[in-house]
């Protein structure tokens, strides 16, 4: 006989919106948010896996489409979006500030 399998879910986080116990084995240990519809294109959700028998984690991660990035990254991808938005925004016959650059993929 292995080692105990925690059923307890009620450390869920906040964002997990999983309804654990229904699938059995182990995606009922997943914690999934609901998913996040950015863009006709992208839909993005926050994902971690909790082991029933150690605890150790994985993640969270955040998945957009076919991708997986940690929440730095996501948040380094939506600072370089505001940073270009910002660039935007600028008169455009305005020379560009000198020194600035945009944030750079970790």
């Amino acid at each position: 006989m292995g080692p105990a399998r925690s059923t307890d879910h009620g450390t869920c986080p906040t964002w997990c919106t999983a309804t654990h116990g229904t699938f059995g084995g182990e995606e009922d240990d997943l914690h999934t948010s609901a998913p996040v519809r950015l863009t006709d294109e992208l839909v993005v959700y926050v994902c971690a896996y909790v082991d029933p028998f150690t605890g150790q984690t994985d993640g969270p991660h955040i998945f957009a489409n076919a991708d997986q990035w940690s929440p730095e990254r996501a948040r380094a991808i939506g600072a370089g979006l505001v940073a270009l938005a910002d660039v935007v925004d600028e008169p455009a016959l305005t020379p560009p500030a000198t020194g600035r650059t945009l944030p750079v993929d970790p």
